[in-house]
């Protein structure tokens, strides 16, 4: 299966953002808060010309890390036929290279639940408890530094 990675328009991936993360609901809900920042970057995964994973780095700080350069994580959706394929591994170790090629070195996300497990494979740390957000389910801060990104293989 030949993938193809890239920085992405915020048009491409609220598609698939909402077949993942916001089933049922609305497709207004796939437009995030700063998705249109200048300091926004969005990335996708394409198999022919289909996008079957996505994920978005915001510029956010968090109040419980000091780095004050920080991007978000958000949005993170592999489309479900495409699953154990390890498209969400590449695409995310893809995008953080990116980043580290950009000047920055910390993320941080609100993963959901389920995704705990995959974030910790990926060398993310867990700060805090599970939480709930109200219509989409519990969640666990997560955080990164980037200093190895480059290293990874992809």
């Amino acid at each position: 299966m030949e993938l193809y990675f890239a920085e992405s328009k915020v048009e491409d991936i609220i598609p698939l953002r909402h077949k993942v993360l916001r089933i049922g609901r609305p497709i207004e809900t796939c437009h995030f808060s700063g998705d249109n920042d200048q300091s926004t970057y969005h990335f996708s995964a394409k198999y022919k010309d289909e996008v079957v994973g996505c994920l978005s780095f915001m510029l956010a700080t968090h109040s419980n890390f000091e780095e004050e350069k920080a991007y978000q994580l958000r949005g993170m959706a592999v489309s479900p036929e495409y699953r154990g394929r390890r498209i969400g591994e590449q695409l995310l170790s893809y995008a953080e290279n990116a980043l580290v090629k950009k000047g920055f070195r910390f993320i941080w996300c609100n993963a959901r639940e389920t995704a705990i497990r995959f974030y910790e494979k990926q060398a993310y740390t867990s700060y805090g408890r599970v939480y709930h957000i109200p219509k989409i389910g519990n969640h666990m801060t997560m955080y990164k530094y980037l200093k190895d990104a480059e290293k990874r293989v992809y």
